[in-house]
This record gives C-alpha cells, structure tokens and sequence, in this order.
C-alpha cells in the first residue's frame, strides 16, 4: 500500500548515495527483503556479508573500480548463502564447514585466521537452522461469498481442513524479532501472536467433500454454483468480496494486508505496529496528512496518488450494494470503514519500514518520509 508515496527508488538512491549500500543491484534486493513477500532472511545475509568484509578483504586490494568490487563482493556472498541454504539441522555442520573450506581455501590457509573464521560461520549456520513453522491463516468460504466466511489460523498440526500440510519449516524473519522484542520491552511477555501471517489458499466444499483452492485460482468462475459461477465477471467479483471478507476478519485479530508476492498468490499480513495501539482514528488520519504533505514537497500529485490509491482499494473490497439498493453484500466494510483501513496499513507500513531499516536518527515518522523523499 505504501510502495508509491514511500518512493522506494528514492531510499534506493539515498542508501547508495549514503554507501549504506554497495551497488544499486544489491540495494534493489536489500530493500526488498525488508518486505516478507520476500521472505529472505535479512540477518543472514547482514552476516554473510560481514563474513566475506572480514576474511576475504585481500581479495579486493589489487581492484580499484567500486562497481567491480561491489559485484565481487555480491558473487563471493551469493556463493556462500548458496553452500548455507538447505541446511535445517545441527548435525550438518561439518559438511557445510567441508563445503565452505572448499570454495574459500584463502580464509583457511592461516590457522589464527581460520579458527576465527569458523567460529563466525558456526554462528551464522546456528541462524540458518533456527526455524520455526510458517504461520499460515485459512480462508473458509461456504453459500458462495456471502458473509459466513471464517480466517482460520492455522494449528500446531500445520495442516488446514482438507488436510494439507501449510506449516513447514521456515527460518525466523526480522520483523518476528523486532516485533518481539517491542512487544517484551512494552507488556513484559513474549507475544502469543505470530508478527506476519501468509494467506495462500481458501478451502470450501462441493457436495460432501471439501477443496482447497490457490488464492491465485479464487477467481475461477468453477470454483462457484449460481450466479457467480455464470461467467468471470461474477467469479472475479465474488473473489473480491471473499478476499475483503479476509481483510476484515485479519483486521479483527490484529493483522493488516502488507502485501503479496508476485504470482505466487500469497497474501502477507503483518501484525499492526505496536506504535499504532495508542491511535485513535482521528490521529491516525492527521499522521497520514502530515506525511502525505512531506511527500507533496517531493511529488506535487502525492496526495491526488494516495487518494486515488485508496478509492481502488475500497472499491474493489469494500461492501457493495445489489442493483436495486436493497442488499449488502458485506466484505471490508463501508466506504468510511475501508478508507479507515488503508489509512491504518499506510501508517503501520511506514512504521515497520521505520523499524526495520534501522537508520540511526529517524526517530519518528516525519523524519523518516523526509529521508525516503529527499532529492
């Protein structure tokens, strides 16, 4: 919802300009990974590449071109994350060290250079098998879009109503460590709830037996009997009110659409930030002004962008009426109510970007949208 009015190319520039970043490429992927659309783990790859800085600098003192360096340094750490992938158990350590030995033997010429070196990557292999199970929610539909629609998280079991294993292993993501350590340092207690949830699929039944369909596919006009199932407009429209119905119900448990991930047909919610309980409604729109008119001082249309954004997105999963007037068909909400939505995401959005970009001296949400804006 923010990716517009945050100008993401302009933080690009400004971190590449800063030598926060080496190279553009790298600073696309970087950026990025803060999303959990891209669910690669930051602190990984923050480690790998203090690891190739650490023990592979002579490597870089005969190049003088920054680009040329900055690509050497991309391969060496893409080599390295690529010998670490795969690796969810303890036990596989000494293969992994035999790997990484192989492919750097310049780290591990020198016995004192070597032993350090290990112990480092011992750390960085400890980070990689850490995992826990994916948190997933489950969309459960019945009467064919109408407002007896469920968002199930999923169990300790991983799997959904069909049966489906969803709950796999995955490795912790930055926003889950960020997420519980505000919440330990604000209540005292780890928090019960996950930080992010995925929503990839929905399950409902035909007949007497019950199907699961990829989030991608829920517009499929074989999906539905009656009047949705007649042609794809009237899929592509129930589609829209089941996914709103998702919205709502997710908002219910404290989780807003962050976004989604390519053609993949996820859907990430993010836990709202913890910054955003003390907000009321009111306080909310005033942050979401101020920031919009620090956006305006970088994009003259900012806020005809931002409003024009937010009509698209309420009408596509806010509530609709029947022809006549007479019914509602409940997704989001009202228009007030889906506005309040995307309100609340934008702001939360800016705050976890905030967060996680961890930019020493942008304290607040001002100093951060003129940071993403200055030219």
């Amino acid at each position: 919802l923010a990716d517009v009015a945050i100008a993401r190319e302009k933080a690009i520039e400004n971190l590449q300009k800063d030598e926060q970043i080496e190279v553009r490429n790298e600073a696309n992927q970087n950026l990025d990974d803060f999303d959990i659309g891209n669910v690669a783990e930051v602190e990984i790859e923050k480690k790998s590449k203090t690891f190739i800085n650490k023990y592979l600098k002579s490597a870089f003192d005969d190049l003088s071109d920054p680009a040329e360096i900055g690509a050497l340094k991309i391969e060496y750490k893409e080599k390295l994350m690529g010998i670490l992938t795969g690796n969810t158990q303890l036990k596989q350590f000494k293969p992994f060290m035999k790997k990484v030995e192989k492919n750097f033997p310049e780290v591990f010429s020198s016995k004192d250079l070597s032993d350090l070196a290990e112990g480092d990557l011992r750390q960085l292999f400890i980070r990689q098998v850490q995992q826990r199970p994916s948190p997933h929610f489950s969309l459960n539909f019945f009467g064919g879009g109408d407002d007896r629609t469920a968002l199930v998280k999923i169990g300790p079991t991983g799997q959904n109503a069909k049966r489906n294993l969803k709950g796999v292993g995955d490795s912790v993501k930055t926003i889950e460590l960020y997420y519980e350590k505000m919440m330990q340092e604000m209540t005292g207690q780890m928090p019960a709830d996950r930080a992010y949830m995925v929503l990839d699929h929905a399950i409902t039944s035909k007949g007497k037996r019950m199907v699961e369909i990829e989030l991608k596919k829920l517009n499929r006009k074989e999906n539905y009997s009656g009047w949705a199932g007649d042609n794809v407009k009237n899929a592509q429209t129930v589609a829209n009110r089941l996914i709103g119905q998702a919205l709502k119900r997710a908002d219910d448990q404290g989780y807003y659409y962050n976004g989604g991930k390519g053609d993949s047909g996820k859907m990430y919610f993010f836990k709202y930030h913890p910054e955003m309980e003390s907000l009321n409604n009111t306080q909310i729109k005033l942050a979401v002004k101020d920031i919009i008119d620090v956006f305006k001082k970088y994009d003259a249309k900012a806020d005809k962008q931002y409003n024009a954004l937010k009509a698209q997105f309420q009408k596509k999963y806010g509530d609709t009426k029947s022809k006549n007037g007479r019914l509602t068909f409940k997704a989001l909400g009202t228009i007030e109510e889906a506005n309040m939505y995307f309100d609340k995401a934008f702001l939360s959005n800016m705050k976890w970007d905030r967060t996680l970009y961890g930019v020493k001296g942008l304290d607040n949400d001002i100093d951060f949208a003129k940071w993403v804006s200055a030219k």
